[in-house]
C-alpha cells in the first residue's frame, strides 16, 4: 500500500528501518546455533539504504523515480529468510517510490 503524504512516506520507510533491524537481532538469535553458513551481511546493505532514504527525505532531497530501489534485489536475493510482513513493507516503500504519493 503506497503512502499517502511524504510524511505517511517518511513513516513507511522509518518502519521498514525498524523492521531491518529487528530482522538483524531475530535471524542472528534463531541462526546462532542452528546455520553458522548463513550470511547477514546483506542486513547492513539493505539497512544503510533505508537510512540513505529516510535522510534524503529528511533533506528534501528525494525525488520519485519509476525505477525499482536497489534493496528490491537484496529483497528477491533473501527471499527464503525475510519475513513476509517485512517484505511486503519493503515492497510497499519500493511502489511509493515508483508511482508517487497515493492520492
Amino acid at each position: 500500500m503506497r503512502a499517502k503524504t511524504m510524511e505517511g512516506y517518511r513513516k513507511l520507510v522509518e518502519e521498514a528501518l525498524t523492521e531491518a533491524e529487528d530482522l538483524r537481532l531475530s535471524l542472528g538469535y534463531d541462526l546462532e546455533d542452528e546455520d553458522e553458513g548463513v550470511n547477514l551481511a546483506f542486513l547492513d546493505d539493505l539497512e544503510s539504504q533505508l537510512r540513505d532514504l529516510r535522510d534524503r527525505l529528511d533533506a528534501g532531497t528525494y525525488v520519485f523515480e519509476d525505477s525499482e530501489l536497489p534493496f528490491m534485489e537484496i529483497l528477491r536475493s533473501h527471499a527464503r529468510i525475510i519475513p513476509y510482513p517485512v517484505a511486503c513493507l519493503l515492497e510497499d516503500v519500493n511502489a511509493t517510490h515508483r508511482k508517487g504519493l497515493n492520492s
